[in-house]
């Protein structure tokens, strides 16, 4: 998993997104860039990687459950 953050958050850096919603080990930011991350990325390259690595973490969060 910590290869897919880390994948993820390289992504991030390239994006504008709130610095604190970032930090993808807190589930909570990971459920706000789900509904977040297109506002102000719709245009962005590593878009749609992204939203299927947030979708790959969502899966695993939400089985931890």
């Amino acid at each position: 998993m910590n290869k897919i953050k880390k994948e993820l958050f390289k992504i991030l850096e390239t994006m504008d997104i709130p610095e604190e919603r970032k930090d993808v080990d807190k589930p909570e930011n990971i459920r706000w860039l789900k509904r977040n991350i297109r506002i102000n990325n719709k245009d962005h390259e590593g878009l749609s990687d992204a939203e299927e690595i947030l979708k790959m973490i969502m899966k695993r969060v939400n089985n931890r459950s």
